[in-house]
């Protein structure tokens, strides 16, 4: 058997379409592969309140939570108001988390998830 003795080869020009070419589906196979890695993470949970005051404080009121979540993972903070005993155990419909503030004081109730690190209810009013 014969080998063809050419010196002739690919040309240049095909030769880097095919390197990039290569380049770029082996970037987009591993980008695929790496963005697999990070997943959904957790998701922040949704609660929302209502607020009802007297002369020397009130209640906030949870109106509606994600099922299954527990007082124990979140943060609640009051700024310019006294917080009074916290809820515990599941958060339902209907817990009260009261405080007490001074008439005129400037307040901002603020809940924030444990787990998430995040922003789950805020709210600012003057007592």
């Amino acid at each position: 058997m014969k080998f063809m003795k050419s010196k002739e080869a690919v040309s240049p020009v095909i030769a880097v379409i095919l390197m990039v070419a290569i380049t770029v589906v082996l970037a987009a196979t591993v980008y695929v592969w790496v963005s697999g890695f990070s997943g959904q993470g957790k998701q922040a949970a949704n609660m929302s309140c209502s607020r009802i005051s007297s002369t020397a404080g009130g209640n906030f009121t949870v109106v509606s939570a994600d099922s299954g979540l527990n007082w124990n993972g979140f943060v609640i903070t009051f700024t310019g108001a006294a917080a009074g005993t916290a809820p515990t155990g599941t958060i339902d419909a209907g817990d009260m988390i009261p405080y007490t503030a001074a008439s005129g004081t400037a307040c901002t109730i603020t809940i924030k998830q444990t787990s998430t690190n995040t922003l789950v209810y805020q709210n600012s009013w003057t007592q």
